[in-house]
């Protein structure tokens, strides 16, 4: 890669043999149609039909719905690798600004717009281009009042600026596609490993497999009788030796009071954490500072979340002040915190299948959580599941760095700062 001369130009500095031209001189724009829904027949055929908020992926290999041949008849089939955006919606939608490319031949909705017959512009890159100029286009160029959009005739004047041969657009949209490939293999090892985690959550959180050294010396007959003896709970069937205990049982819980919001400040005092939002990736971050501490939480504490959303887990990185929305579980195991992430998604449940935005200190301290009675074991499942999660986390660090160089090359390339030799 080497570096070039410059010259401004309206959309801002581009190598000096890079050129800027309107979209409509280089592709033909159209928007899609949506056959009638009263008509169920409509959406009752195999032909790919894309709504707007279908465009999130690089690639359009198959849609949520599919409509009639018949429907298909009066509408225009578009082919592979069209580019298609999404006209509608709000960028803090994920939906106006977001695009795709297809891969295979499809029909649009009316809230998409497609490009077609391009020239002199690669598909992948003006894909890639796009990406990153999407969301400003879409805030400069939509009309509307109600709901915001674009359209093939406010789009035909936007600018773009173009390598001067076909194959150094496509060089740079290889590398970024190498990059894209990077990103989703991890993404998908990632996926992958927390399925396992939470399998393996089950499996040892409930007792229904063993350690090797804590396993019971049985026979494999006495095994197919007794079931690994195993004994019914309230909540479920448990090994014998294990229990079932309330959570303030195991540890001390603290529930917090948020101080007058008077003392609230973002400089000095004690940092707040009132909630979901005072929380990242299971450790708590400072948004809020506050000069009047009411309930103290401890560096190391756990920190659940009482209030919408009920049963979120974390650990407190730091001397806290604990608002309203949380309490701190003091002198709780590594095996407490991952039984917590086990049940997380069963806090929003009550009996009947009712849901609750808060829960009280004495229904908190009533909970009941499954207890392996020694603490050896304990430990011994809390270090296999930290394992998982220190691998993880090395994973999805990973994974930010990539995306991290993704965004920095696509800043580099597409705007020329940075050309392939």
């Amino acid at each position: 890669m080497k570096e070039t001369k410059f010259k401004q130009t309206e959309v801002g500095m581009i190598p000096s043999d890079w050129v800027v031209v309107n979209l409509c001189d280089v592709a033909e724009m159209s928007s899609g149609t949506t056959p009638s829904r009263f008509n169920e027949k409509n959406f009752k055929g195999d032909v790919c039909w894309i709504s707007s908020g279908e465009l999130k992926s690089h690639y359009i290999y198959d849609t949520k719905e599919k409509i009639s041949k018949s429907a298909a008849s009066s509408m225009r089939l578009y082919p592979k690798g069209t580019v298609v955006i999404a006209m509608y919606g709000l960028e803090a939608e994920g939906v106006r600004g977001t695009s795709s490319i297809l891969a295979k031949e499809c029909t649009i909705s009316q809230a998409c717009m497609a490009f077609t017959n391009l020239k002199g512009i690669d598909n992948e890159f003006f894909y890639y281009w796009y990406a990153v100029n999407g969301d400003e286009i879409g805030s400069k160029y939509a009309q509307g009042t109600k709901q915001q959009n674009l359209s093939p005739e406010v789009m035909k004047n936007v600018k773009i600026p173009l390598p001067p041969t076909i194959e150094e657009q496509q060089r740079i949209a290889s590398a970024l596609s190498d990059v894209d490939s990077l990103i989703a293999n991890l993404e998908k090892l990632i996926a992958k490993k927390k399925n396992i985690k939470q399998g393996a959550m089950q499996q040892l959180l409930t007792g229904r497999k063993r350690l090797p050294a804590f396993a019971p010396k049985q026979t494999r007959d006495e095994r197919r009788e007794t079931r690994e003896n195993l004994k019914m709970t309230e909540l479920g069937p448990i090994p014998a030796d294990w229990e079932v205990k309330k959570l303030s049982s195991v540890c001390t819980i603290v529930m917090g009071q948020s101080p007058d919001s008077r003392y609230y400040n973002e400089k000095s005092g004690m940092p707040l954490i009132q909630g979901n939002a005072d929380i990242e990736n299971r450790k708590t971050f400072v948004r809020f500072y506050t000069t009047q501490v009411t309930k103290r939480g401890l560096k190391g504490d756990l920190i659940l979340t009482v209030r919408a959303p009920v049963g979120s887990v974390a650990k407190a990185t730091f001397d806290c002040c604990l608002g309203r929305g949380v309490c701190a579980l003091r002198n709780a195991s590594d095996f407490l915190y991952q039984y917590l992430i086990y049940i997380e998604k069963e806090w929003s449940k009550q009996s009947a299948g009712s849901t609750f935005d808060s829960i009280k200190s004495e229904d908190l301290c009533a909970t009941q959580v499954v207890v392996p009675s020694s603490k050896v074991e304990q430990t011994a499942i809390a270090n296999i599941l930290s394992d998982m999660d220190s691998e993880i986390q090395t994973l999805e660090t990973k994974l930010a760095k990539y995306r991290k160089l993704k965004t920095g090359m696509m800043q580099q390339l597409l705007t020329g700062k940075i050309r392939f030799v």
